[in-house]
């Protein structure tokens, strides 16, 4: 707003962008260089010149400056005329032109630069100088020159247009159609133009532009809101022509005869017609009344008195980009009156040897002009077409040809830029040379030229002035000219029409006559035929009846609705006999009621309804009652009887006055006429009541009118009079005197009562609440006029905040909101977990009602602290009493105030960095926009229509398919389309949704109330909505009678719908509101409609589902008894017998392809007509229900995807599990001392090493070391990082997003951890915040905790004035965590110091030892922080204030809990107590003891932070209290036969609440499998060739295009599968791709039957040798592919999760995490990697190109180090291109270098001496060619890297123990693959921790199988050892190498259709690449049942797929099967 505009604003503001801009101008000084002036705004567009020299005079080259600004209220032709002509009368001149074919429209007023006077057109061009270079292409002349230049007598009429007429408009309004698709295409601009040849020239230019913007009306008029769209005409009082018929049937006759002697073949003669009026009439309204028909429309306005307009069909020609077209037109014929007539006369046309003969001398002749000015002289001349226009129709060649060039020589593959940039082909100057060479045309001149001129001068005895002269405008780039024929001048109050018509050899006097006749009539049938003088009126009743009528007129209600009677004629009469009127009859007073309703829902006027005397005014009322409560204008113009008939029982009187006393505005009852009464106070009853009906709170007005005989128009005797003798003569006196006559002579309404706008003062909080909001929430009503939607869509671009907008809102699929709409809002707020999650501060709702239930419940129960409804009416309209500020104010005038008092700079970031960071916008918008994307996708993919059904609606969402929802249908028995493609059975929400997408843009929409209003609100997404920004809104156009929310009237609503709006409309109506209104059929079918009411289509969408479908939705569906039928109202009607009775077309659907086709023909016929959908109401609900159900579970799944838990995992499986939950600002790790023996875990020196005699290096198992008694040790724990916290990471939409830190979204994120880990119930533990969550996660899933323990958490608050304190101070809090946090090192240091200093902590820091070890794992966090940011966000989601109260939960006993606070932490201390008293012992027992299942426990001498303070206390109480409530509870289940394990067990690996991740098991389960069961049944395999996206280059071997890999499926006897991949990597691996093969091939037979291992014990996965090797001595990709697929049989076999199995038999502490963080990748073949140039290498100090692009590279992977390959070139190359890296690198960013044993030792030690920034390597990877070097380079370069080894450990100069031992070394590089196996890469990683190293995974380009396992080690790799901890402690992450995910064009596993391969599991956070690792699991899950057929076959499937060859299909291996090239040569 006060910021960049990259959205159009409404035109006020437009208007002060502009005003900044003029008044930023830099004006040079007189004596300086003249340099063009330039705005300092950046929220305008200008157009400029770059450069001009110094100019002093005037004749200098001009320059022009255009400032242009998108508007957002100016939406079509009507509205920017609307906005001309309301312009004050002193802002001239004004013009106006529409370009249909292009959709050109500009309205400009104002001059900046005139060209004219006594010289032709042709002698403008040097006057313009538009052909300079610099001059912007958009700054464009209008005009247009005389017909006749040289007519020696100019008329005084055309005084002033002078012999030509150009000007550049000061300000325009334009239609941008020069961008193409560009976001503004399509739009409005608002522009000013500015020329200037010097400084005085541009101080005068620049003074009288800001004159005119202060002038300037800026409030544009939709012709909806203001009634002013087709304003009043004055009758003409007179009608003269100079020459009458006979002169021009002579001067015809002198014509032929001229031809007949050859002097010419053609002429052209014209008629003019001058009208007089009794006053002026405005150009502008006649040129709002031509805005229909086909054309050039134009106006030149010079000043009030004088105007030149017209609507000619014929273009001159049009010079664009090298080319030039035109066309020739002649030839006539009138239209007919039906298409048969029309097709009829158009064949008579095409065949008429006249009518062709005047067409081709004009085409000749224009050809004949063109050849010299276009290439080659090539012209081409296109086939005939007839051009149908609205009175006549003519026979049109179009003829193109191609610019000749002034210099130059001419090419034709000159392209449209070529010729922009040619100076010497300026579009302008091109366009003089073709007005000279073309005008004037034989069409309207004749043939030859010369002569044809001279026999007009001499035969037409008028001026022709500008009429047949060219017409048009012309820029540099393009010029456009039309001839000026059917136009009109008008010169104050006269107005001359012309038309004129060819005279050739065979035409006649009479014919060329009513030939011009037909041409006149778009201006004569324009004028209103003069009505009879008012003293004329034969009776007062029709004299009064008229002034009625009139001054309803002259007021903007022209729109009349009749119910016949005898009462009304009078009313009837008068409205029948206007000129402006429109009528409709409607023989249902109720349905005429509802008609004028819906006219005015569209226009924003009312219409009048007229009804006659008794109950026909009774059946107005339910209408009155709709308009009243919904504010909508109606006038009810009642006739009743005169009052000596009331109260006396006379026939059809009844007490009308008061019968709407309570719902109107206003009533009057108004007395019968009398002379006595003059006319003027009828006239100001009139007035005022139009003025109440359209007030501040629109409404319907009551005029009833008493009326006596005589009721007819006639004069004479009185009739049924009880005085004999009367007359209905009347005296003129009560017409009253001068005031009257001057009303008379105008035009303008008796009295004017201006619409008051109420005010908008907008108090300061308001202010700073909508400033300062962070998580704002735009709620949209009801929006009915465009204005209101112009504003509010500026005003949502500016907050950005997500928006909740109502069907009736007219924005709720708008294409320039889609960034911010959240259309399926109802199926959000439906489910209580986001209902529940979203907390917006402040909720702004503009409009009024809502449709939704949901969303004003939602509002109150969202603890917003502000809530504003802003409504245009004193009235509350705040049903739930929810606003904290209500705003009367209509909204426009709401925008401006608000944009004039915020300071929106402030409240945002430049442009620029929003796009990166979203900064500025709310904090709701990216979890809602990516929910909302799910949820549409779902409706889309259920109920929207199939590919290939959509016809000319356009494109669909993504294709559907039968699913339970959508059931084949049993076949329609009167489909619409012989085959329709979409046989899903038609049901309620996909008939709603079907509806909505395939409405075309433009057409209205009008809403039933009950289901169909409802439907739509739900289903009627943006998921549809396909159009560009600029293009028109869909559903932009949508009512319904949400006021009383009745079901009566809603079809004739719908018809007065369409006809306000002038645009086809459909209706989805219900079948008992059908019936309701049914007899409106009669209406729709036009059989009543008169011809004044235009025939506006309405397609009935009828949905029949034999009764009253919403109340089986109702409680009372409950109760059979009385449900049917007094509730549901059952019927067994079919519509289509009644509709095809009244003659409507009807289409019957059952089918979702029977509903499209139908709309497709309903849409294309151009008739009313029914659709009827015939759906099963007892299945509707169940539908509802099942579609709401499947919406949860999609916006559960985005849920998941978005927070991405980590967590650690540890202890025994067959124990019951603990979840432990940490507190605010602490991490996982904060659970080390209680998961081991307090103070640490076991050293990992302590872990006993075994080595296998026969070879030292190696590795067969590793012991467990001292026994540890932590929690560990007896439970199966989960550490979780909770949001903002470590290592979990918030992605995608959930960044920024305070709703995806609530308590609801982390509460189901950690319900769905344990679901995918198998967990069915656990035991749960939480510190501080992480107690609150534990509470709050046993209240809401109960069934799934066991047991709580809460440690200084607070059971919340408990009044709401304390969660507003806390809220405010949590603000606070929030934004100093947020800025230290941000800021980080010693300011997130000092903020610690602080927080930790609070009385809670109890003097920590001084107290306590473990203080500063804790510090350290603080600042640690942060510095590996994922989610640095979301910090502040986790405290404001899961604050205490967010937290309901859960006393009462806690004191209920449902779950056993221990609450534990330190006694030092006086506030909890107190809490503590207070809920100790409140408990009551021996609440629960168990196994018939007794028990307190509530225990509160206090620790002595600790403060808030008593997990620090007493780690040993708490471990014995913790695990006290489990003992009493799990285990003990365990052995009484297990005592009594139960099997299975403890808590955390679940039954079976696919039980209710698991997912294919694998799941703990009990030991008793593994000790009783079967040996059978323990078998191989088979190994099957198969070989594929995986297409890599780029050659890969690795550091030795030829270039690889393709992976190949062996997958390994390998089966047990029991069922259980596994799956790995060998993978050998040429190069690396010791053995060929093929020697791997025939190895597989070969032990597939040998482990058949064989007895799988064990696992326990302490030999874990050594115990392996002897089965793997028994029989060959494995290849290691063998063996690592074998072991690969044996841990995920044996996973799954004993029902264990993989990192399970893997550490089984070593020590605890090798626990796993949940996600493992991955480095970046810079292959060798990167385009990101700087070369250097060799040049540079010979200075002293070399440098390298920036690296700019390279760092950028890495910085987005978000990862924390990158590998970098080094080695293979010069050392000083290497050196000069890693300084340059490092020295981009951003903070915490750090490389590994891999040096692939390339360099000798003092190469090694020169590189590493010549590094300027050592402490950004992480390592350098095996630096020499010997490794055992490696000291000796540590030592010579002073300790100044580390060092890590790789393909040293495939071949060991070493036992690996002494290898290891080696002096700087840090980490181990290990390949599974490479080194032969899992078990080998986990013993080494065991004896690399004994020597202080950690381990790096690394792939050797496995497929995503291997990457699955491979992640899967590194998890247990990771974490939960002193080295790793260490690491972490420093704020870094281990990282592994397994970026080679990305590639690979597919991955396998994606070519069998898992849906996606690891790339899948890999997301970004805020540092690192991380991947989830229970997800690693899933994919190797789910690739199983992939490639299984149900029947337990494997998959034999097709051999090539996309990026994937499959070599061989799955299969057991047979014998007689040969390897040829590793091929089979044998079928599958």
């Amino acid at each position: 707003m006060g910021g960049y505009h990259a959205f159009p604003v409404p035109l006020g503001k437009a208007r002060d962008l502009l005003v900044d801009a003029v008044r930023d101008m830099a004006i040079p000084s007189l004596h300086s260089p003249l340099s063009p002036p330039a705005s300092r705004l950046s929220n305008v567009s200008e157009k400029a010149p770059c450069t001009t020299p110094a100019a002093e005079s005037s004749s200098a080259h001009p320059r022009f400056v255009r400032i242009e600004v998108p508007v957002s209220d100016i939406l079509d032709e009507e509205s920017a005329l609307l906005w001309l002509r309301g312009q004050p009368e002193r802002l001239m001149p004004r013009l106006f032109f529409r370009v249909p074919e292009r959709g050109l429209v500009m309205a400009g007023v104002g001059a900046a630069h005139c060209v004219g006077g006594a010289e032709e057109l042709g002698a403008s061009k040097e006057k313009l100088g538009l052909c300079g270079k610099d001059v912007p292409a958009a700054v464009t002349y209008y005009g247009g020159g005389r017909f006749d230049p040289q007519y020696p007598h100019p008329s005084a009429e055309w005084q002033g247009f002078g012999a030509s007429y150009l000007v550049l408009p000061a300000l325009e309004l334009i239609r941008c159609t020069r961008h193409g698709d560009g976001p503004l295409d399509g739009s409005f601009l608002l522009a000013l133009n500015l020329r200037f040849s010097n400084v005085q020239e541009l101080q005068a230019g620049r003074t009288a532009l800001l004159h005119l913007l202060r002038d300037v009306q800026v409030a544009a008029t939709d012709g909806d809101d203001e009634g002013a769209g087709d304003a009043l005409l004055p009758a003409p009082v007179s009608c003269e022509e100079p020459s009458q018929f006979d002169a021009w049937h002579e001067g015809v006759g002198k014509a032929l005869a001229a031809m007949q002697a050859g002097e010419y073949r053609k002429v052209v003669l014209a008629r003019a017609v001058h009208f007089t009026f009794p006053r002026k009439p405005r150009p502008l309204d006649l040129v709002l009344r031509l805005r229909g028909h086909y054309g050039y429309l134009f106006c030149l306005q010079l000043d009030a008195d004088r105007a030149f307009l017209g609507c000619t069909p014929e273009q001159l020609f049009r010079v664009a980009g090298g080319a030039i077209s035109t066309e020739a037109l002649a030839g006539t014929r009138p239209r007919g009156q039906t298409p048969e007539e029309d097709e009829a006369l158009a064949a008579e046309l095409m065949a008429s040897h006249k009518d062709r003969f005047e067409n081709r001398v004009t085409a000749e002749s224009i050809e004949d002009a063109l050849r010299p000015l276009v290439q080659g002289g090539r012209v081409e001349r296109f086939p005939a077409f007839v051009l149908r226009l609205q009175h006549v129709q003519h026979i049109c060649h179009k003829i193109t040809g191609r610019l000749r060039r002034r210099s130059g020589a001419a090419s034709e593959s000159d392209t449209q830029e070529d010729w922009r940039e040619s100076p010497e082909t300026c579009s302008s100057s091109s366009a003089f040379d073709f007005l000279a060479a073309l005008h004037p045309t034989p069409a309207v001149a004749g043939e030859p030229r010369l002569t044809a001129l001279q026999a007009i001068r001499q035969l037409e005895p008028f001026d022709r002035g500008f009429y047949a002269g060219p017409i048009g405008f012309l820029s540099r780039e393009s010029a456009e000219f039309a001839v000026a024929i059917r136009s009109v001048l008008i010169v104050r109050e006269r107005a001359h029409v012309f038309a004129g018509a060819g005279i050739v050899p065979g035409s006649t006097a009479e014919g060329e006559w009513a030939e011009i006749g037909a041409k006149m009539a778009n201006f004569v049938r324009m004028f209103p035929r003069p009505s009879p003088p008012l003293r004329s009126l034969p009776n007062l009743a029709t004299l009064w009846a008229t002034l009625v009528v009139e001054e309803l007129a002259r007021n903007g209600v022209t729109h009349f609705v009749i119910a016949p009677g005898s009462r009304s004629t009078p009313l009837v009469t008068a409205a029948a006999r206007h000129p402006d009127t429109t009528l409709m009859v409607h023989h249902d007073e109720r349905g005429a009621g509802f008609y004028c309703l819906g006219y005015a829902r569209a226009r924003g006027r009312p219409a009048a309804v007229i009804v006659t005397s008794g109950t026909a005014v009774a059946n107005l009322l339910p209408a009155a009652v709709e308009a009243a409560t919904d504010r909508v204008p109606l006038l009810l113009l009642t006739a009743d009887r005169p009052p000596e008939q009331r109260d006396c029982g006379a026939n059809q009187t009844v007490a009308q006055p008061d019968m709407f006393l309570h719902f109107a505005r206003w009533t009057k009852d108004v007395p019968c006429p009398t002379p006595e009464v003059l006319a003027s106070s009828l006239l100001s009853d009139v007035d005022y009541a139009v003025s109440m009906a359209r007030g501040a709170d629109p409404g319907p007005v009551h005029l009833n009118f008493m009326l006596r005989e005589n009721l007819a128009p006639e004069g004479g005797a009185v009739r049924d009079t009880a005085v004999p003798g009367l007359h209905s003569e009347w005296p003129d006196a009560c017409l009253g005197g001068r005031r009257f006559a001057q009303w008379e002579r105008s035009l303008q309404p008796y009295t004017c009562f201006p619409r008051l706008r109420p005010s908008c003062s907008l108090s300061p909080d308001l202010l700073a609440a909508i400033h300062d909001a962070q998580r704002g929430l735009l709620v949209i009503g009801r929006l009915p006029q465009r204005r209101d939607r112009a504003h509010v869509r500026w005003l949502a671009q500016g907050l950005r905040w997500p928006i909740f907008a109502d069907m009736g809102s007219g924005l709720r699929c708008d294409p320039a909101l889609k960034h911010l709409l959240v259309a399926p809002y109802e199926s959000l707020l439906a489910d209580p977990l986001i209902s529940s999650a979203l907390d917006p501060d402040v909720i702004l709702q503009i409009g009024s009602p809502l449709v939704s239930k949901r969303l004003p419940k939602f509002m109150v129960a969202s603890r917003a602290a502000t809530l504003i409804h802003v409504v245009p009416s004193p009235a509350r309209r705040d049903p739930e009493l929810s606003a904290t500020h209500h705003v009367c104010s209509d909204i426009p005038t709401f925008v401006h105030s608000l944009d004039a008092s915020l300071d929106w700079e402030r409240r945002r970031k430049p442009e620029a960095s929003q796009a990166a960071d979203g900064a500025g916008q709310s904090g709701l918008l990216p979890l809602l926009k990516t929910l909302a994307a799910r949820i549409e996708h779902e409706i889309a993919e259920e109920l929207g229509p199939e590919a290939g059904t959509l016809g000319p609606a356009g494109p669909g969402p993504l294709p559907s398919s039968p699913s339970a929802l959508n059931p084949s249908p049993v076949p329609s028995s009167s489909p619409p389309s012989p085959a329709p493609t979409d046989s899903r059975l038609l049901n309620e929400p996909m008939t709603a949704h079907l509806v909505a997408r395939l409405l075309p843009a433009g057409h209205g929409l009008f809403l039933s109330n009950s289901m169909p209003v409802r439907d739509m609100e739900t289903f009627a997404t943006l998921a549809s909505t396909t159009a560009a920004p600029s293009a028109p809104a869909p559903l932009a156009s949508v009512a319904m009678n949400r006021g009383a929310s009745g079901i009566d009237g809603i079809l004739s609503s719908a018809m007065g719908y369409a006809a306000g709006l002038g645009k086809p409309v459909t209706l989805l109506v219900g079948d008992m509101a059908c019936l309701h209104d049914l007899n409106a059929l009669h209406a729709l079918s036009g059989a009543s409609a008169s011809a004044s009411a235009p025939d506006t289509p309405v397609t009935v969408v009828l949905v029949n589902n034999g009764g009253g479908g919403i109340f089986s939705f109702l409680p009372i569906a409950r109760h059979a008894d009385v449900f049917s039928p007094y509730f549901d109202s059952p019927h067994d009607l079919h519509f289509g017998p009644i509709t095809q009775a009244f003659g409507l077309p009807y289409h019957l659907c059952k089918s979702a392809g029977d509903l499209v086709a139908a709309l497709h023909s309903c849409q294309a016929g151009g008739r009313s007509s029914l659709i009827e959908v015939v759906t099963d109401r007892a299945q509707n609900v169940r539908i509802h229900r099942q579609l709401g159900a499947q919406i949860r579970t999609t916006v559960h799944a985005g849920l998941s995807q978005l927070l991405r838990l980590d967590w650690i995992r540890t202890g025994p499986r067959t124990k019951p599990t603990l979840l432990l939950l940490h507190g605010f600002l602490g991490c996982k790790e904060d659970w080390t001392p209680l998961l081991w023996e307090a103070g640490g875990c076991a050293s990992a020196s302590n872990a006993g090493l075994s080595c296998s005699s026969s070879s030292p290096n190696t590795i067969v198992g590793v012991s467990g070391g001292s026994g540890a008694r932590g929690l560990a040790m007896d439970y199966d724990c989960l550490a979780v990082d909770l949001p903002g916290h470590g290592t979990t990471a918030m992605h995608g939409a959930g960044v920024g997003c305070s709703a995806a830190y609530s308590m609801p979204v982390v509460a189901f994120s950690l319900i769905q951890l344990l679901d995918r880990l198998g967990i069915a119930q656990c035991a749960v533990m939480g510190y501080s915040l992480g107690g609150r969550l534990a509470m709050y996660l046993a209240q809401q899933y109960p069934q799934r905790i066991s047991a709580m323990i809460i440690v200084s958490a607070h059971p919340g608050l408990r009044a709401e004035g304390e969660r507003l304190d806390r809220r405010e101070e949590d603000r606070r809090l929030g934004r100093r965590i947020e800025e230290a946090a941000h800021e980080g090192g010693e300011a997130w240091s000092a903020f610690l110091r602080w927080w930790y200093s609070k009385p809670l902590w109890g003097r920590l820091a001084e107290r306590s030892p473990s203080y500063a070890r804790m510090m350290r794992r603080r600042r640690a966090a942060l510095a590996r922080s994922e989610d640095p940011g979301g910090l502040s966000r986790a405290f404001a989601g899961m604050s205490l204030a967010q937290q309901p109260a859960l006393w009462d939960f806690l004191r209920s006993g449902h779950v056993p809990t221990l609450i534990v606070y330190g006694a030092n932490d006086v506030k909890y201390a107190g809490l503590g107590e207070e809920l100790r008293a409140s408990l009551v012992d021996g609440v629960g027992s168990s196994g018939g003891v007794t028990r307190t299942v509530v225990e509160v426990k206090r620790i002595d001498d600790a403060g808030h932070a008593v997990l620090v303070e007493k780690e040993m206390e708490m471990l014995r109480e913790t695990t006290a209290f489990l003992r009493r409530h799990l285990e003990d509870a365990q052995e009484r289940e297990s005592g009594k036969g139960s099997a299975g394990g403890g808590s955390g067990a679940s039954k079976s690996k696919g039980g209710p609440s698991a997912s294919p991740a694998s799941l703990a098991a009990t030991s008793s389960s593994s000790s009783s499998l079967q040996a059978q069961s323990m078998r191989v049944a088979s190994l099957q395999w198969t070989t594929c060739s995986v297409a890599l996206k780029k050659p890969l280059v690795l550091s030795s071997g030829p270039p690889l295009t393709h992976r190949r890999v062996i997958i390994l499926v390998l089966e047990a006897v029991s069922g259980s599968v596994g799956v790995g991949e060998a993978s050998p990597l040429p190069g690396f691996s010791k053995e060929s791709f093929l020697e791997a093969e025939k190895q597989v091939k070969k032990i597939s037979v040998a482990l058949r039957g064989r007895t799988l291992p064990k696992l326990g014990g302490s030999k874990g996965l050594a115990a392996w040798k002897n089965w793997l090797e028994s029989d060959v001595s494995l290849l290691p990709s063998v063996r690592a592919g074998l072991e690969m697929a044996l841990v995920h049989l044996l996973a799954q076999e004993y029902r264990m999760d993989i990192p399970g199995v893997l550490k089984a038999g070593y020590p605890a502490q090798l626990l796993h995490t949940g996600q493992v963080c991955l480095n970046g990748l810079v292959l060798r073949t990167s385009p990101s990697l700087p070369s250097v140039p060799p040049s540079s290498l010979m200075s002293p100090t070399p440098s390298l190109p920036s690296p700019a692009s390279f760092t950028a590279r890495m910085d987005t992977s978000t990862s924390s180090s990158s590998k970098i390959k080094v080695g293979g070139r010069p050392v000083k190359e290497d050196v000069v291109r890693v300084n340059n890296l490092t020295a981009e690198l951003t903070f915490g960013h750090r490389l590994r270098l891999d040096a692939n044993q390339a360099w000798s030792a003092d190469e090694a030690v020169s590189f590493i001496r010549g590094l300027s920034h050592p402490e950004k390597i992480e390592y350098l990877e095996e630096p020499c060619k010997d490794p055992l070097c490696i000291p000796e380079v540590h030592k010579r370069t002073e300790q100044r890297l580390r060092f890590a080894l790789d393909e040293s450990l495939a071949c060991p100069p070493l036992p690996y123990i002494e290898l290891l031992s080696m002096e700087g070394l840090c980490a181990l590089v290990l390949k599974p693959t490479v080194l032969g196996g899992l078990k080998q890469c986990l013993a080494l990683h065991s004896l690399g921790l004994t020597k202080g190293l950690y381990s790096v995974v690394s792939s050797s380009f496995e497929s995503s199988i291997g990457l699955a396992h491979l992640a899967l080690l590194a998890a247990v790799l990771n974490s939960g050892t002193d080295t790793v901890r260490q690491i972490q402690t420093a704020g870094v992450h281990v990282l592994h190498g397994l970026s080679t995910y990305d590639v690979f064009v597919r991955s396998a596993e994606e070519w069998w259709g898992n849906g996606g391969g690891f790339s899948r599991l890999v997301a970004s956070g805020s540092r690192s690449v991380l991947v989830d690792v229970v997800g690693c699991e899933e994919l190797l899950d789910g690739f199983l049942k992939s490639i299984k057929h149900n029947d337990g076959r494997w998959k034999c499937e097709n051999s090539i797929h996309t990026g994937v060859e499959k070599e061989e299909a799955i299969g057991p291996e047979r014998a007689g099967r040969e390897v040829c090239d590793g091929k089979r040569n044998d079928s599958p």
